[in-house]
């Protein structure tokens, strides 16, 4: 194992920054839950901590998920429309913050 670490093969830095930057871009996930993840892979603590520190902004993903929904929640009004979109991104790992913002750009949209 050892000499495969020497060789650049396994590198679980560059795994787990490219794992969370996955989650959050393409999977539209929070960082909370890439974290978790990375964990439960058996990725080391300051390497989860680097990758989520590294990772990129989560309000965008945050956006991308409450466009997704936005028509599928169309008909209910404006109030539970919101609480559904703020609980699916609660679900997803955002954080309270990034959720708030996201939702409040997305009235001012729309």
């Amino acid at each position: 194992m050892d000499r495969l670490k020497q060789l650049k093969l396994v590198d679980d830095t560059k795994f787990a920054r490219d794992f969370v930057a996955d989650r959050v871009r393409i999977g539209h996930k929070g960082k909370r839950i890439a974290r978790l993840e990375l964990i439960k892979l058996g990725v080391s603590k300051e390497d989860t901590r680097q990758a989520i520190d590294s990772a990129p902004d989560e309000l965008e993903a945050a956006r991308e998920v409450i466009s997704k929904y936005q028509s599928r929640y169309a008909k209910l009004g404006p109030a539970v429309r919101r609480r559904r979109l703020y609980a699916l991104l609660s679900r997803r790992g955002f954080p309270y913050e990034v959720i708030k913002q996201a939702l409040n750009l997305s009235e001012d949209d729309g």
